[in-house]
């Protein structure tokens, strides 16, 4: 068949090559001999003021805009400056599609060496390009992850930047496509024919998609709603809801999705970002593309790599690595980078070296006394001050008793010489010497007799403080010696089932080779994505709301259900069924085929989180362990004072009670 022959604006002729895609407005060629560049080639006619701007767009061409973009460098006629048929750009070869990257499940297959410092890295491309847009006073308007694409190396290029909305010559050329997810909600309701936007209507689509790259795929604005109707994206972007907002007020009764990562697995200056980019527009400038940018390029020099997996990449001032802790309820490895593509699993109990070694360095926890003994020896104690002083007055009422005695002997010899005829006076003297002295001896045995008794109480009580104190310490230093043999036989658990990693995974490899109808099936409806399927009554919302749930493909369905995510109910739930298992008819086993790389990979993924979320319990046993062990050190230390003054109360208290006698 014979190349279509069309002519550039200088009326030199182009061969148009095979047909590369067919698109809503047109089609995409190779252009012969020129490999770099593609034609575009409208199926209708091109109105007026569509060829104004193709024009205005070519005078306004510059290097910057076609590094990153696709942009018009002549346009296309049917005969030597006759009608415009399209125009010729440069050619994007080897991108894909953004939404490519960020949704986990084509990340696995398109992507799978993406790491979280690639898709940060992504994210300040995209702001970089938007910026180099802006700053020639043009504005990509119709943004949405079509019109983004991306190489292996992280390069972001725009097209369909016929659709852009473009600034010549004081004329403005308006964008008047759109999508609800990405349309700030100013603009929401709006028909962008009648408007002219601005930088800042731009910003908001950009922030949504770098949410979405940091986010893995999440959109800002799909959350969980307690209220009865239906909150769907569009009325949450118009009402403001950010269910990841630093702020209650931002979030307006939303919360994030379940298993959704937190806005503080980037810096504090990128969450400000996100709050500023999603408030309401009132009174909202939102940040430029050079401040995202710069922000972004900053968190990225900020990465580091986890050690247990190096797929893994955090914020270095984080308290630990948030992907880890994130895959132990995540349904699914969210990165997996392996030396042989994700083919092979490795596992030796040889790697859990260096992750037990902490634990040998504590020292096993000894008991020092029985149990129902003191740990704390009684010393000799002299008796106090004032039970010497105490003895003393004892010692002085037993000479006044004494005295008393003597005198009441001496009355009755003086009773004897009284009969004999002695005065009576004398008589008297000698009575109330006796009298006195008896008198004395008496208040002095009543004040005995109670310092006896304070003395028993006190006794009692220092008794009981120090059976108290003994409790306390042999409960304490019983606690060491428990946690520490409990967290060695969870140790051991765990290094016994890590030991056994390997054979399963072989085991279940050879499973796979049994089952290879099954493995074909799945991966046949692994790659059935939601987000490019026409199913009926389902819109880019719903679908939206299922991907930030991690729904993504018709396996996701089939195995994981749709109930409970916001916005679908009971019908919409019925489309999605039959929408999967519509998918699921379609598959035809073939015998000839091996088990496909990506069921294997998925194993492989599959025991590769299970290796990390074993290394990753090891590793907090036995820190809590550690500082289990030092807090404990403390609370010995502390029970063996207090019982260690709770003896000598009590031996001073018994030494006290005997010298009082």
């Amino acid at each position: 068949m014979a190349a279509q022959q069309l002519f550039d604006h200088a009326g030199r002729s182009l061969g148009l090559g095979p047909l590369i895609r067919r698109g809503g407005e047109g089609a995409v060629f190779d252009v012969i001999g020129q490999p770099t560049f593609v034609a575009k080639l409208y199926e209708s006619d091109c109105s007026p003021d569509k060829a104004d701007k193709l024009r205005s767009m070519i005078t306004a061409g510059s290097t910057a805009l076609q590094r990153i973009a696709a942009w018009p460098v002549t346009t296309l006629h049917d005969r030597p400056h006759g009608r415009i048929r399209g125009f010729v750009m440069p050619k994007v070869a080897g991108y894909k599609e953004v939404h490519k990257l960020y949704g986990p499940g084509h990340r696995q297959r398109e992507f799978p060496d993406a790491d979280w410092a690639f898709l940060v890295h992504t994210a300040a491309n995209c702001a970089a390009a938007f910026e180099t847009v802006h700053a020639m006073n043009h504005l990509m308007g119709d943004v949405n992850p079509g019109n983004v694409l991306v190489s292996p190396q992280a390069l972001v290029a725009l097209i369909d930047c016929d659709s852009f909305q473009v600034q010549s010559s004081g004329r403005t050329f308006r964008c008047e496509v759109g999508v609800p997810e990405y349309t700030p909600p100013e603009l929401q309701g709006v028909l962008f024919r009648d408007v002219d936007r601005t930088e800042n209507h731009d910003r908001f689509g950009l922030a949504v998609l770098i949410f979405h790259l940091l986010f893995m795929g999440r959109h800002p604005f799909a959350g969980r709603y307690p209220g009865p109707d239906d909150m769907s994206l569009d009325r949450a972007i118009r009402e403001c809801r950010f269910p990841f907002s630093l702020r209650a007020e931002g979030r307006k009764g939303m919360e994030p999705p379940p298993l959704a990562p937190a806005l503080d697995i980037a810096t504090t200056e990128i969450a400000k970002l996100f709050d500023q980019a999603f408030q309401d527009p009132g009174y909202n400038v939102r940040p430029s593309a050079a401040e995202w940018h710069s922000a972004l390029s900053s968190l990225e020099r900020q990465l580091v790599a986890c050690s247990r997996e190096r797929a893994h990449k955090y914020v270095r001032h984080a308290p630990g690595c948030p992907w880890c802790r994130f895959e132990d309820g995540a349904p699914a490895v969210l990165f997996f980078v392996s030396p042989t593509s994700g083919l092979e699993f490795l596992c030796s109990v040889a790697d859990l070296a260096p992750v037990l070694a902490p634990l040998e360095r504590i020292p096993r926890p000894q008991k020092t006394v029985p149990q129902g003994s003191s740990p704390i020896a009684v010393q000799p104690v002299p008796p106090s001050s004032a039970t010497l002083t105490e003895r003393k007055r004892s010692r002085i009422a037993q000479a006044a008793l004494a005295a008393s005695a003597l005198v009441v002997l001496t009355g009755l010899i003086v009773l004897v010489f009284m009969a004999a005829g002695l005065p009576v006076a004398i008589v008297g003297v000698v009575g109330a010497i006796a009298s006195g002295g008896y008198l004395v001896f008496l208040a002095r045995t009543s004040e005995l007799a109670e310092e006896r008794r304070r003395r028993r109480l006190a006794v009692s009580q220092a008794q009981a403080a120090h059976e108290q104190w003994t409790a306390a310490w042999l409960k304490s230093s019983e606690r060491p010696a428990r946690a520490y043999s409990e967290t060695r036989s969870r140790v051991d658990a765990f290094r016994i089932e890590y030991a056994t990693l390997r054979s399963r995974f072989d085991a279940d490899v050879s499973k796979l080779e049994q089952s290879k109808e099954a493995a074909q099936r799945r991966d046949y409806l692994r790659n059935e994505y939601i987000a490019e399927a026409d199913i009926k009554g389902i819109g880019s919302n719903v679908k939206n709301a299922l991907l930030s749930e991690g729904i993504e493909t018709a396996l996701d369905v089939l195995t994981r259900g749709v109930d409970g995510v916001p916005g679908v109910g009971e019908k919409r739930r019925a489309a999605f069924v039959a929408w999967a298992e519509d998918v699921a008819s379609a598959f035809r086993f073939d015998p000839r085929k091996d088990v496909p790389a990506a069921e294997r990979r998925v194993l492989v993924a599959k025991y590769r989180q299970r290796q990390i979320q074993i290394r990753g319990q090891l590793e907090r046993q036995i820190a809590e362990l550690r500082e289990f062990m030092s807090a404990s050190a403390g609370e010995v230390d502390k029970a063996r004072a207090a019982l260690t003054a709770a003896t000598t109360r009590l031996a001073q208290a018994q030494v006290d009670l005997v010298a009082l006698d």
